[in-house]
């Protein structure tokens, strides 16, 4: 039997958010040597996360994994009490510039992964290293934000070989553009963010915006879901994110599965979403948006490894009230939402001025335009 003795589970004075700067004193909290978590529990407060093996060793208790288990299970409860009603990221910082990553590509690489290195240094403004016999760590130690753009070949389940852009650090995280949990959702027509987005007995809509597109996910599913006429365009702050995103839907096309014909209906475009939306809003009417989608990064308690590495990158400042009045500008149709399951509407909303679609995990808010 593995004795616990009481402890207190207020967090360690002082202790950084989770994406904390690399040089912080207290940058080791964000990924654990010994149990090899890169983040114990998901972010609950913007300003409480750490390692439950962090929390063991303050306290002198021996860190196995029953007692990290234990531990995790009461910590959580305890910052889900304390947890402020705002569940949406209040960042200080915006996202990570490109002039803050470094961009290399595999060993070997091909006059075409030469030619997009080059393309993708002059986008993003970030510094090309050549890989030659360079580790990642060595690379990553290169770059202010200790991530890296990089550029590699991989073989598929078919053994062809195909690019792939991704953004990575030292330490094996990565995120690139993927079709996400694509197969084992049966009927995507039926999903909430769908029914949100088009209800049912209402014409398809023919162009949709994700003003927050990320890794882009959600806009190939849009575009599946609604059919061959409707086109998304995917909108990301983040220009690292914006790079990869369109190079990450052309490999996508070409790789003549279920989700390479929707992928051919996404466009990617690296704005600022209350830029792009405000535009958006002076176009004839037969050019603006049917409905604009607005996706914020939200507290949400079993993040997958994914997304939390991806929150390093993103930008994970709050939906603004500009952005969600220029949305409502832009869109003919109806503004969509995400928010967590329960929490009260943003922007002053009342209950009568949105429907409100219950997902699993979120809820969508339907305010139409």
């Amino acid at each position: 039997a593995i004795l616990v003795p009481m402890i207190s589970f207020s967090a360690p004075t002082p202790v950084r958010s989770w994406h904390s700067s690399h040089n912080s004193q207290h940058a080791n909290l964000a990924r654990c040597r010994p149990c090899a978590n890169s983040l114990a529990w998901p972010p609950l407060s913007t300003q409480q996360s750490v390692c439950a093996c962090a929390i063991l060793s303050l306290h002198g208790i021996y860190a196995s994994s029953m007692a990290r288990r234990v531990l995790l299970t009461a910590a959580r409860c305890k910052l889900a009490a304390d947890t402020s009603t705002n569940h949406f990221f209040d960042a200080s910082k915006a996202e990570v510039p490109g002039n803050q990553l470094v961009v290399t590509t595999a060993r070997k690489p091909t006059d075409i992964m030469l030619r997009q290195v080059e393309d993708v240094s002059k986008r993003i403004g970030a510094k090309y290293v050549e890989r030659g016999r360079q580790s990642l760590s060595s690379i990553a130690q290169q770059a202010e934000s200790g991530l890296i753009y990089c550029i590699v070949q991989v073989k598929r389940k078919d053994n062809s070989n195909e690019i792939r852009h991704e953004i990575c650090d030292a330490i094996g995280n990565r995120v690139f553009t993927n079709p996400r949990m694509w197969k084992i959702v049966a009927d995507p027509a039926s999903q909430p963010i769908i029914r949100a987005i088009a209800p049912p007995l209402e014409p398809a809509p023919r162009y949709i915006i994700d003003a927050t597109a990320g890794l882009g996910g959600t806009a190939m599913r849009i575009a599946h879901a609604l059919g061959s006429q409707c086109k998304v365009t995917a909108v990301e702050i983040s220009a690292p994110l914006a790079c990869q995103l369109e190079y990450g839907l052309l490999r996508l096309q070409a790789q003549g599965e279920d989700w390479s014909e929707p992928a051919s209906r996404v466009t990617a475009v690296h704005a600022n979403a209350q830029d792009y939306l405000s535009a958006c809003a002076t176009r004839p009417l037969d050019d603006r948006a049917d409905v604009v989608y607005l996706n914020p990064c939200m507290d949400i308690v079993r993040a997958s490894k994914e997304d939390r590495f991806l929150h390093q990158v993103a930008n994970l400042q709050p939906i603004s009230h500009k952005i969600f009045d220029a949305a409502i500008s832009c869109a003919n149709r109806r503004v969509v939402i995400r928010t967590p399951k329960g929490v009260d509407a943003p922007f002053g909303l009342a209950e009568s001025d949105f429907v409100r679609i219950a997902g699993g995990h979120s809820d969508f808010l339907v305010v139409e335009s």
